[in-house]
């Protein structure tokens, strides 16, 4: 069970050999660097102050390790996940990424991401591309997509257009406080940005004192993933909210994605 301190998820033996490998790579490029430099200014030593900061580094990734694997363990039984295998590549990358970050809420993203990919091939593969989107994100895009995704509200097209999603719209201060950022310049910053990734609408942003926050199907499909579904938003979200069943209350804090009438903006099921 994950709770036991001596549970470990099943790798293969090659998979592991591969990230300790990685793992040593990286130490020694990114540590020869510097003792290269204060071993110019600081004549003798240089070799054992590279020694000295590579064994900080393994012990502060180490300890960022220590919190993500059982956040992956946990994920994975709540799943239901029979016979979990990883592919190592997807193992490299998350170890890689979520061992040198200390912040929760990005390690609970790798967490559902390698979780989820433990399924099958196919569901690897579809992992990989948003593990390669989390890697440029930092923790607060992160929380502006979840925001903008909570609740979930889907809203189905026209058949060759795909799927939309509404999005919410939050006082300014709020955003601000649970995002991180520490100021609306910093917050729209943040938002042009996950526009430009294609991961909110550009019908978000900031008017005043009031932050609208509206998914792209692209960004709704890693939250999905996060949470370890096995399938697109659409699937896992659906059906179709009824827009006049909602009260004026929740209408009003709901925020119409700007679509465009020739682009197709996300898959069909």
């Amino acid at each position: 069970m994950p709770d036991d301190p001596d549970f470990k998820l099943q790798i293969d033996v090659p998979a592991l050999s591969t990230l300790a490998d990685t793992t040593d790579r990286l130490l020694e490029a990114g540590t020869k660097g510097l003792g290269s430099f204060l071993s110019s200014l600081c004549q003798p030593g240089a070799n054992e102050m590279g020694l000295l900061i590579q064994d900080k580094i393994r012990g502060w990734r180490a300890q960022n390790f220590a919190k993500y694997e059982p956040k992956v363990a946990r994920m994975i039984e709540a799943l239901n996940i029979e016979n979990p295998r990883l592919a190592p590549r997807l193992l490299t990358l998350a170890v890689e990424s979520a061992s040198q970050i200390e912040d929760d809420d990005i390690q609970n993203v790798w967490a559902g991401l390698l979780a989820g990919s433990s399924r099958s091939e196919e569901s690897a593969k579809k992992s990989l591309l948003f593990m390669q989107i989390l890697e440029s994100l930092s923790p607060e895009c992160v929380r502006i997509i979840a925001m903008s995704m909570t609740p979930p509200r889907c809203i189905n097209l026209s058949e060759n257009r795909g799927v939309a999603f509404y999005g919410n719209k939050y006082a300014l201060e709020m955003v601000l406080a649970q995002s991180g950022c520490s100021n609306p310049t910093d917050l729209g910053d943040v938002i042009s940005r996950l526009v430009g990734l294609g991961l909110l609408n550009v019908a978000s942003g900031i008017s005043e004192d009031v932050c609208s926050l509206v998914p792209q199907p692209l960004g709704a499909n890693l939250v999905a993933r996060a949470e370890g579904h096995d399938m697109s938003a659409k699937d896992a979200y659906g059906p179709a909210i009824d827009f006049s069943a909602l009260s004026e209350e929740e209408r009003s804090n709901i925020c119409t994605p700007i679509i465009s009438v020739t682009t197709t903006i996300g898959p069909r099921s």
